[in-house]
C-alpha cells in the first residue's frame, strides 16, 4: 500500500498526539498529585497550543501550596513540544544569592 505525503503527515500527527497524551499520563500520574490534575489542565489551557505565540502565566500564592509542583507538572506535560526546554526552579532564591544573569 502506498501512502500519499498528505496521508503520511496525517498519520504522523495522529501518532504525535497519541504519544503526547501517553507522555502526559506517564509523567503526571506516576506521582500522586492530589487535586492537581484539574489545575494542570487549567494552566495548560491558558498556555494554549498555538505555535509561534508567546504566553506567560503567573502562578502565585502562599508558600507551600504547590505552586512549584504545579509549574513543574505543566512543564513536564508540554516540554516535548519544544526542541529545547529548561525548567528553572526557585528563581527568587537564586536571584537573591546571585544576579538573574547567572541563570542564563
Amino acid at each position: 500500500m502506498v501512502f500519499s505525503l498528505h496521508e503520511s503527515k496525517f498519520i504522523d500527527r495522529i501518532v504525535q498526539e497519541i504519544w503526547r497524551k501517553l507522555q502526559y499520563i506517564i509523567k503526571v500520574e506516576d506521582k500522586v498529585l492530589f487535586g492537581m490534575k484539574s489545575r494542570i489542565e487549567e494552566v495548560t489551557l491558558l498556555l494554549g497550543e498555538e505555535s509561534n505565540v508567546i504566553r506567560i502565566v503567573g502562578i502565585w500564592g502562599l508558600s507551600g501550596i504547590g505552586k512549584s509542583t504545579l509549574a513543574r507538572a505543566v512543564y513536564r506535560q508540554i516540554e516535548d513540544q519544544f526542541e529545547v526546554a529548561c525548567f528553572l526552579d526557585e528563581v527568587g532564591e537564586a536571584s537573591k544569592k546571585n544576579s538573574l544573569r547567572s541563570l542564563q
